[in-house]
C-alpha cells in the first residue's frame, strides 16, 4: 500500500493520462479511449486532492472569471427563452458545453493539486507535441517505404485535424521561449536548445501538413511573441534584431512551403463576396467554379458571407447548436441538408448564440489574455503559456468550423489548468523559478 501512495504522488502519474486526454481530442474513434482517460484523471485529481492540500489562489480569478459564468448564463437564457427551438438548444447546451465545464473544472483542479506543476506543463505539452511526432513519423514512414514524404498526412488524423495541435505545440514552445529570455525562468524543464530543436520540428510538421489556417496560425504567435520580446527594457539591440530576423524567417519558412496552395487569394474573396451565392456551396464541396479562382478560398468566403447575413438576420441568434449554420441555411435556401459549419467557429457562435453571445466569447479571451500578459510581466511563466494559448484558440476558433464536439471542449483542459496556474501563488512549492539546467531534475 506504501508503494502504492508512492507511485500515485509521483508528479510522472500525470503522463499516465493527460498526455493521451488531451492528444486524442477529436481524433475519429477514439471516444472510448477518451472517456476511460477522462475517468483515470478525475480520480488521479481526487486522489491527489485527498493526499495533499490543494494550493491556494495567489490572486482572484477577477473580470475573467465573472465574464465566463456571464458567458454561461447568457447562453442558458438564449438557450431557453429566444432559440427557435428550446428543446434542441438546451441539450445541445448541457453536451457540448456541460463537456467545456467538465474539462476546465478537471484542469483547473489537477493544476492546484498535482505535485510539481513542471511535470503537468510538460505532459499538457505532450499531448499537442504527440502530434507533431506523429507527422513526421508519417513522413519518415513513407520515406522508408515508397520514397517520398507523404505531404498533409499523419499516423493519427488528416491534416485539418493534426494541425492545432501542432499549433498549440508551437505556442507552448514560444512561451517558454518567451520566459526564457524575458526572465532567464522556463516552463520545461529542459534546455534552451532543446526547445529550440522541438519549435523547428513543430514548424518543419506544420509545412508539412499545408493547412492555411495553420500558416496563418503560426504566422501571428510568431509575430506576437517576438513583438512582446522587442517590449523588454533590458534586451539589447543585436537580440532585437535577431528575433525579429528569426521570426521573419520561420514565418517565411511555412509560407514558401506552402504557397501553392495561396494562389487565387484575392479573385476568389472578390467572386465570393459580389456574385450571387451558390447553392452548391453550402450543401458541399463540389460547387462548379471559375479555373482562376481557389476552391478553398472561394467556398470559405461563400460560407462566411452566409453565415454573416445569418447573423444579420438573426443578431440574438438561432440557439447553441453545433449545427447552427445547416439549420440556416437549410431554411434559407430551402434544401433538404446543408453543411454543418461556415468554416469559421467565430460566425457560427454569432449565428448560434447573438451578438451578445460573441461580444462576451471575445472580451473573455482579452481578459484571459490580459491576465496572461500581467503574469508574463511579473515574472511567471505561465502566464506567456495562457496568453498564447487564448490567442491560439481565438485565431483557431476564427478560421476553422470548431463550434462544438471534441475539439471545442477538448481545449478547455489546457485553458483550465494554465488559468489556474496563473492566478496561484507565486511561492507554491511545486515550481521551480529559477533558471534550468540541461541536466536538472524533472521533479524540481
Amino acid at each position: 500500500m506504501a508503494d502504492f501512495h508512492t507511485i500515485a504522488r509521483h508528479p510522472a502519474m500525470l503522463l499516465a493520462w493527460l498526455p493521451l486526454l488531451v492528444g486524442l481530442q477529436g481524433i475519429p474513434h477514439t471516444g472510448a479511449l477518451r472517456t476511460l482517460f477522462l475517468l483515470l484523471g478525475i480520480a488521479h485529481t481526487i486522489w491527489l486532492a485527498r493526499s495533499r492540500p490543494a494550493v491556494p489562489p495567489g490572486s482572484a480569478a477577477g473580470v475573467e472569471k465573472v465574464l465566463f459564468w456571464a458567458l454561461t448564463a447568457w447562453l442558458l437564457v438564449q438557450s431557453a427563452l429566444i432559440a427557435q427551438d428550446s428543446s434542441l438548444s438546451l441539450n445541445m447546451l448541457a453536451g457540448d458545453w456541460g463537456k467545456l465545464l467538465i474539462m476546465m473544472a478537471l484542469g483547473w483542479s489537477v493544476a492546484r493539486v498535482a505535485p510539481s506543476r513542471r511535470w503537468l506543463v510538460v505532459a499538457l505539452f505532450a499531448g499537442a507535441f504527440l502530434h507533431v511526432a506523429s507527422t513526421l513519423g508519417r513522413q519518415l514512414f513513407s520515406l522508408l517505404t515508397v520514397g517520398g514524404l507523404a505531404v498533409r498526412q499523419s499516423l493519427l488524423a488528416d491534416y485539418a485535424l493534426t494541425s492545432p495541435f501542432t499549433t498549440t505545440a508551437l505556442a507552448w514552445l514560444l512561451a517558454d521561449g518567451a520566459a526564457r529570455i524575458w526572465h532567464g525562468r522556463s516552463l520545461f524543464p529542459w534546455s534552451a536548445p532543446v526547445t529550440a530543436v522541438l519549435a523547428l520540428l513543430t514548424l518543419a510538421a506544420e509545412s508539412l501538413l499545408m493547412a492555411k489556417s495553420g500558416q496563418v496560425i503560426t504566422a501571428i504567435l510568431i509575430l506576437v511573441a517576438s513583438l512582446s520580446l522587442l517590449r523588454h527594457p533590458r534586451i539589447k539591440r543585436h537580440w532585437s534584431i535577431g528575433i525579429a530576423i528569426g521570426g521573419l524567417c520561420a514565418i517565411g519558412l511555412v509560407v514558401v512551403v506552402g504557397a501553392s496552395r495561396w494562389s487565387g487569394l484575392q479573385e476568389s474573396f472578390r467572386a465570393a463576396w459580389h456574385e450571387p451565392i451558390p447553392v452548391q456551396a453550402v450543401i458541399g464541396d463540389d460547387a462548379p467554379i471559375a479555373s482562376n479562382l481557389n476552391h478553398s478560398f472561394y467556398m470559405r468566403a461563400v460560407r462566411a458571407r452566409v453565415g454573416i447575413e445569418g447573423v444579420a438576420e438573426h443578431p440574438w441568434g438561432l440557439g447553441f447548436d453545433p449545427d447552427v449554420f445547416s439549420r440556416y441555411v437549410t431554411q434559407r435556401f430551402a434544401i433538404p441538408q446543408g453543411i454543418s459549419s461556415s468554416n469559421s467557429g467565430l460566425i457560427d457562435f454569432t449565428l448560434a448564440n447573438g451578438i451578445i453571445g460573441a461580444a462576451l466569447l471575445l472580451l473573455l479571451a482579452a481578459s484571459l489574455m490580459r491576465r496572461g500578459w500581467r503574469t508574463f510581466v511579473a515574472g511567471r511563466p505561465e502566464g506567456a503559456a495562457l496568453g498564447l494559448l487564448v490567442l491560439h484558440q481565438l485565431a483557431r476558433y476564427t478560421l476553422d468550423g470548431t463550434l462544438g464536439g471534441s475539439r471545442f471542449t477538448g481545449i478547455g483542459l489546457i485553458i483550465g489548468a494554465v488559468w489556474a496556474m496563473s492566478v496561484m501563488a507565486k511561492d507554491e512549492p511545486s515550481v521551480s523559478f529559477v533558471p534550468v539546467r540541461a541536466d536538472a531534475d524533472l521533479d524540481q
